[in-house]
């Protein structure tokens, strides 16, 4: 019984995460929200546009240098015991569009940090 809400409870809040996972973008930076952590940095701190493997897919978003991550909010534990985003701090723009180069996100992009797209 036990198992049956926890599992309940991970498939709700996963729901949530995806919905309500966003962006903001600015001539100052990128910030991510999801449910318990957000986060920004600016565009210099950047490393670069990359592809990471979330199963069952691969994505493309921006791997960031983390320790100029600047965390507003984190609630699912310590930073460090739960791995925070250590050396894997990626953001996936594939999430937000299927062709996020020319959506509105990637026109974003395009105007505020042109190096990615080099």
């Amino acid at each position: 019984m036990c198992l049956g809400i926890y599992g309940a409870f991970i498939l709700v809040a996963s729901f949530k995460n995806m919905v309500s996972e966003k962006i903001g973008i600015s001539d100052k930076g990128i910030e991510y929200h999801r449910l318990g952590l957000t986060f920004s940095t600016k565009w210099e701190n950047v490393r670069k546009l990359d592809t990471q493997w979330f199963p069952p897919f691969e994505q493309e978003g921006i791997s960031l240098d983390p320790d100029q991550i600047r965390i507003t909010e984190w609630w699912s534990g310590t930073y460090t015991t739960c791995g925070g985003w250590s050396r894997k701090s990626f953001i996936s723009f594939s999430k937000f569009s299927a062709n996020w180069r020319d959506s509105e996100l990637g026109q974003q992009i395009k105007e505020y940090a042109p190096h990615l797209l080099k």
